[in-house]
């Protein structure tokens, strides 16, 4: 039996001695170069998504995160560190800003708009970005927004799915002016390949020729969009563009606009709704053995298990108008003296933010106070 197994583990050995090292070097440096390029992405992605968001302080910290994964990987170390300490430097430079000293600050005036709760994040986010372009100005072709104009346009992609792009499409045709060409005359024009490959993004001069030649255009507008990243399927940026060919001039220059969405699918809604009935059922629970105990220590007697049920079921509606009534009267006061609301980028000491926060104190205190007074009267 020894013998069998020394055979066994010398031709082991020696067909060891055949395989290449190179390829397993080769395959995991190819690994590491691919994580480090997806950090690299996350961080870039973040960083934009903080400069249009008052320098918030969570996507930041976020970005600084992954630059220490960079450090792990050890690529691009002194690009991540230098990176790091940029994004250090402007979380030093906003620690008095109102947003990083209230947490929850941008819910104060309404639920930010680069949140999804309902829909997937990346439709959110083209629709920012489609929004946004529509709304640009593009002279060559309309003094006015972009969706105004009277041309006749085509749609194309990089990276973007077949789902998603044809919701993009049914915005563009619903939401401008525009004639969009339809991918069955563009087969009939260019054949199935070619109009594949426009559609994919490639660039041809002779098939824009052919689409201006049959439509009798002397601009063609051309819609191009693309995911730029996603962060754990929570996190989107993507990216839409507009710009035209002429036979005559060509390609002129595009203008672009970028969207991006964070997931916040199951935050509101049967969670809230749950952890808002687990708390009004533990207050009144907890009221009811409070009630339990006191008279066991009176009387040395327990009540029944009726009279029990029947305490619990009055706690527990006591319990929800006090636990429902306070809740919506805060909020409706801190919507109420929203305009009174600070920039997220002013510093927490000045006027505007201190007359806020005590607006804000009497309005969420005083009045559920004094409504308190009078249930109990």
């Amino acid at each position: 039996m020894k013998k069998k197994i020394l055979r066994i583990y010398f031709l082991l050995l020696t067909l060891s001695l055949f395989i290449p090292l190179e390829s397993f070097y080769a395959e995991n440096d190819s690994v590491i170069h691919n994580a480090n390029e997806k950090y690299k992405r996350h961080v870039l992605t973040l960083d934009y998504i903080s400069r249009k968001t008052n320098s918030s302080k969570y996507f930041l910290n976020m970005a600084k995160n992954y630059c220490d994964s960079m450090l792990e990987v050890g690529q691009d170390s002194a690009w991540a560190e230098a990176f790091k300490e940029k994004i250090e430097l402007t979380l030093v430079t906003c620690e008095n800003n109102m947003n990083h000293r209230i947490q929850l600050f941008p819910y104060f005036n309404g639920l930010p708009f680069f949140m999804g709760f309902a829909d997937d994040a990346i439709e959110y986010a083209y629709d920012h970005s489609l929004e946004q372009l529509f709304n640009t100005t593009f002279i060559k072709i309309h003094n006015g927004p972009l969706s105004a104009a009277n041309i006749s346009s085509i749609v194309t992609r990089r990276d973007c799915d077949d789902e998603m792009f044809e919701i993009v499409k049914q915005t563009v045709m619903g939401s401008t002016d525009h004639y969009v060409i339809t991918n069955d005359d563009l087969v009939r024009i260019l054949g199935k390949q070619k109009a594949m490959d426009i559609t994919n993004g490639e660039f041809d001069s002779v098939s824009y020729n052919l689409i201006c030649e049959e439509f009798y255009l002397e601009n063609l507008g051309i819609f191009d969009v693309s995911n730029l990243d996603q962060i754990d399927e929570k996190i989107w940026l993507v990216e839409t563009r507009f710009s035209t060919y002429s036979p005559n001039l060509g390609l002129s220059e595009a203008v672009f606009s970028r969207g991006f969405c964070q997931d916040k699918i199951g935050v509101i809604g049967l969670n809230l709704l749950l952890l808002i009935i687990e708390c009004i059922l533990l207050i009144s629970l907890i009221s009811v053995i409070d009630e339990m105990l006191i008279k066991f220590f009176r009387t040395r007697k327990f009540l029944t298990l009726k009279k029990n049920l029947a305490q619990f079921w009055k706690k527990l509606k006591f319990v929800s108008i006090c636990f429902a009534a306070p809740t919506l009267l805060s909020l409706v006061m801190i919507y109420s003296v929203s305009y009174l609301s600070p920039d997220p980028t002013d510093h927490y000491l000045e006027s505007i933010s201190i007359i806020w926060v005590i607006a804000l104190t009497l309005g969420m205190s005083i009045i559920p106070t004094f409504l308190n007074l009078f249930f109990n009267q």
